[in-house]
């Protein structure tokens, strides 16, 4: 599955020390339930800088810089999940959007699952 994002805004947070933290954030697992990860933990903008946050490193986060990110999944499935608190306190986002395709034509029939979960 090859993932090519069109749009990337999403909300992070920097404290006065000049740490960075992920508000919300997208995480891209390459396969359901596999535990590899793509993308762990992103937030930020295409038009500053895109961060990951990798728990347990330091620094806790990887400057992606602001391209647009590409990836293609080893798997035939691909997992994102978008999590926010839906407090736009540092400044209202647009979001994330992404385009999304499958091998060569004729090879597979891509279909798409949607959950919604609220909290």
């Amino acid at each position: 599955v090859l993932l090519q994002f069109t749009a990337f805004d999403i909300e992070v947070e920097i404290a006065t020390d000049g740490e960075k933290s992920c508000v919300d954030f997208l995480t891209i697992e390459d396969g359901y339930n596999s535990g590899d990860y793509l993308l762990p933990n992103a937030c930020g903008s295409s038009s500053d800088e895109i961060f990951s946050f990798i728990s347990g490193s330091n620094p806790p986060y990887v400057s992606m810089g602001s391209n647009l990110p590409t990836f293609t999944t080893k798997r035939n499935s691909v997992v994102l999940t978008f999590i926010t608190n839906g407090d736009p306190s540092n400044g209202p986002r647009t979001g994330w959007s992404v385009n999304w395709s499958v091998g060569a034509p004729g090879e597979c029939q891509p279909s798409l699952g949607v959950e919604a979960i609220s909290f």
